[in-house]
Formats: C-alpha cells, structure tokens, sequence
C-alpha cells in the first residue's frame, strides 16, 4: 500500500469498514466513530 509502512493501515479499530483491506480512515470515519459513541452513551442515560 502507497503511504503506510508494510503491513500496517490506518484504520480505526471501531471503524465499520475496517475489515476492508484497502480501507484508510479519513475525517470522515472519525465523525462516524465519534457519533455513534455518542448515541450509544445517550442510550445508557
């Protein structure tokens, strides 16, 4: 992969695509990430 060291990516654990191989986390999976963390925190309240 073009940018990454060998067998590394940089994708987000908790990230829905990241079983894809050639998936790289951008801003916009981080929002994502970042809202669905929220809803799962307002649930618990």
């Amino acid at each position: 992969m073009a940018g990454t060291e060998e067998g590394r990516r940089s994708v987000h654990p908790d990230c829905r695509n990241a079983s894809n191989p050639y998936h790289e986390c951008v801003d916009f999976c981080f929002r994502l990430i970042a809202e669905a963390k929220r809803r799962k925190e307002m649930e618990k309240i």
